[in-house]
């Protein structure tokens, strides 16, 4: 799953840089570039989402390191189907949020484009659905079964929330048609995540894959700590254990600390990466817009664009 997955995560960068850049460009062909950019990564992120998705509901990813086959795993008539749901469904949501936005601006031509938009994608998008039910029926039975008998409540909701869906967009209820439409998409969620429940992979239960309860209360102490603003730790040093002190924890439990403690350091890069990132906008673009001070590690320093550009030339 490693090169969907890979797709995946160069898609949502993609995105987010090209709405970023896009934003302080003032050459056409510029704004062209990330424009497409971002209509490209808006169309990659969600089928290869879909794609992981389908692969993992369909049972050919399996426990372990690299257990899955690297092509069929993801290549398949269940992952396909699942990534092109994931495309109309993400298309379908945006026409219904954009139709609400351009009545809130006063913008009666684009908010009855983005109207017929929805109407036409919300029905491809349920056509979509219907296709992606009878391909799982013949490539994955299993998951067709839990979805027809578990999970089959969320299913009904889902399908009637869409109708309700399409009928408040022809009568132009904007603002409810935002919730009906989120909850058509939700419960599709919640009936795969329930059919499979508690098995997110064969032979494997949430409990079995969840990480050590010192790992987990460790990174909820490092986020507590960056979210009131203490410093966050830099580096750790782990220092064995000795074998005969009387006052030694059990492997188990050092173990569990030096996890705990990985975390914690995990954290601070992820920080440290995000300051880095800062400069090197700014030396990219000169008018990208960058604090005057940057915080790292509970520490306030000055930054200067300018300054960094004059050296960068």
């Amino acid at each position: 799953m490693w090169i969907p997955l890979s797709l995946v995560a160069l898609g949502i960068i993609a995105r987010g840089s090209a709405f970023a850049f896009r934003r302080v460009v003032d050459e056409v062909w510029l704004q062209r570039v990330f424009g497409d950019s971002f209509a490209a990564s808006s169309v990659v992120t969600p089928f290869f989402l879909g794609t992981v998705a389908g692969g993992v509901a369909s049972g050919r990813v399996r426990p372990g390191l690299a257990q899955g086959n690297l092509i069929t795993s993801w290549v398949n008539p269940t992952s396909l189907s699942c990534g092109v749901l994931a495309v109309s469904v993400c298309a379908y949501l945006s026409a219904i949020y954009l139709t609400a936005e351009a009545r809130r601006a006063q913008q009666t031509e684009l908010a009855e484009y983005f109207r017929r938009c929805s109407l036409l994608i919300g029905v491809a998008a349920g056509v979509v659905a219907l296709a992606t039910l009878a391909v799982i029926h013949a490539d994955a039975a299993s998951l067709f079964r839990d979805l027809t008998h578990r999970g089959l409540v969320l299913v009904l909701i889902s399908i009637v929330a869409g109708l309700v869906s399409l009928a408040l967009v022809l009568a132009r209820s904007y603002l409810l048609v935002r919730v009906t439409a989120a909850s058509a998409v939700a419960a599709v969620l919640r009936a795969w995540s329930y059919s499979q429940y508690p098995h997110p992979l064969p032979d494997l239960t949430i409990t079995q894959a969840a990480a050590t309860h010192a790992t987990l209360q460790g990174g909820r102490r490092q986020l507590d700590r960056g979210a009131s603003g203490a410093p966050a730790l830099n580096s750790v040093a782990v220092h064995p254990v000795p074998a005969h002190s009387p006052h030694h924890a059990s492997e188990q439990q050092h173990r569990n600390l030096i996890q705990s403690q990985r975390c914690h350091l995990t954290v601070s890069r992820i920080a440290r990466t995000t300051v880095a990132s800062r400069r090197v906008a700014s030396r990219l673009l000169p008018d990208y817009p960058v604090n005057s001070r940057v915080t790292h590690n509970g520490f306030s320093v000055p930054f200067s664009p300018s300054r960094h550009r004059k050296r960068a030339t």
